[in-house]
C-alpha cells in the first residue's frame, strides 16, 4: 500500500477569538497517492503562534470555523 498525497487548497489569517489571529490551512490528503480521483478527505489546521496553540479537524467539523472564530481566552 502507498502513502497519500497532500494538497494545499487554502491559506490565511483568521479570526480566532478575541483579539488573535490563526493561521489557517486546509488541506485535501488523498487515500492513495499513486492514483488520481481516489477517496480522499480534508484537513483543516489552525496555529496560533502566540498562544501556542494549534487546533487539526480531520473530519472538517461543519461550524467548527465560526467556533473557534468565537473562541474566549482566559
Amino acid at each position: 500500500m502507498r502513502g497519500g498525497r497532500a494538497t494545499r487548497v487554502k491559506t490565511a489569517k483568521v479570526a480566532f477569538g478575541t483579539g488573535q489571529q490563526a493561521q489557517f490551512t486546509e488541506w485535501k490528503v488523498s487515500c492513495d497517492g499513486a492514483r488520481t480521483n481516489v477517496a480522499s478527505y480534508s484537513q483543516r489546521v489552525w496555529y496560533v503562534r502566540a498562544k501556542k496553540v494549534i487546533v487539526v479537524d480531520h473530519w472538517k467539523t461543519p461550524g467548527l470555523d465560526a467556533i473557534l472564530g468565537k473562541a474566549v481566552w482566559k
